[in-house]
């Protein structure tokens, strides 16, 4: 399972401040405390520096404050990207937590950002990660990635991408300079009025989904789908930090996929069918 923010999760995060049901935590930078965002932790204690308070003229699009994350040499543990959010991934269990209370399915994140990467640096962050059952189910993925330089502040908008039906418990959110590894010092991201998106919701179909299932569930190795009335679908494999990790095509001959290559862990798989629909999302758990 990849780990990203591996480094970063070792030493995040102490605490988060209790935030209003439904809401970004300080989601305009406006508000700090301890040199850091006020309801965000960051690495500032184990690399000063890495997250500051934008204040200058440009470094902020609304308001008068934003958050700079600037990628630092973190001396024996090599170059570490900035870093600010709201819970933290384990890199032993692979699981969430922390975050704030979080009950609805927004559509989208959306934000404002200026990306200034040294050299070749490319990957800086913006995501949200809606969880359910004390972090272990995730429900919902929206993350941002800048590849490019963006010397002016830009608007990004990025859907959430949902595994499960239901509604979340708790929001985490994270934003960073790069990724976990191959940065490069004095990269800066700059993160400003986040927001989510909300749209009317769209009835689902009621599409034979009691008869669409995967077995064995733990699986060791081989993994086969029940396809329902469907001829032909389409299943993808989710890690539990919403990374695709495979995709493949199924059809009634040909069901059956291997996925003992990939580490154990709970992972989410969800069926499409020959129209792109998502006809069901489910947990799938991966033994060695």
């Amino acid at each position: 399972m990849k780990k990203i923010f591996t480094l970063a999760s070792m030493f995040l995060f102490a605490g988060w401040a209790a935030m209003a049901q439904n809401a970004i935590p300080n989601p305009d930078m406006e508000a700090w405390s301890g040199g850091n965002p006020t309801g965000w932790t960051t690495l500032n204690s184990f690399v000063p520096g890495s997250c500051t308070q934008g204040t200058s003229a440009g470094d902020f699009h609304g308001g008068a404050s934003a958050s700079i994350l600037t990628t630092k040499n973190a001396g024996t543990f090599g170059v570490v990207p900035g870093t600010m959010a709201t819970g933290t991934l384990d890199i032993f269990t692979q699981q969430f937590t922390g975050g704030v209370d979080f009950a609805l399915r927004p559509d989208s994140l959306v934000g404002w950002y200026k990306y200034v990467p040294q050299g070749n640096d490319a990957g800086a962050t913006v995501n949200v990660f809606l969880l359910r059952n004390s972090g272990n189910d995730t429900v919902g993925v929206g993350n941002f990635t800048a590849l490019v330089a963006q010397p002016n502040w830009t608007r990004f908008a990025v859907k959430v991408n949902y595994f499960l039906t239901g509604d979340p418990e708790k929001a985490i959110f994270i934003a960073t300079s790069g990724q976990a590894s191959g940065g490069i010092v004095d990269t800066k991201m700059y993160v400003d009025d986040l927001d989510l998106i909300y749209l009317p919701t769209v009835g689902i179909s009621n599409t034979d989904k009691g008869s669409i299932s995967s077995y064995p569930n733990p699986v060791v190795d081989k993994v086969s789908f029940n396809l329902g009335s469907n001829n032909t679908a389409k299943v993808s494999i989710f890690n539990i930090i919403g990374g695709r990790v495979l995709d493949a095509k199924l059809s009634k001959e040909n069901k059956t996929i291997t996925i003992g290559h990939l580490p154990a862990g709970t992972y989410v798989w969800q069926m499409r069918d020959a129209n792109d629909n998502i006809i069901k999302t489910d947990k799938l758990v991966l033994t060695k």
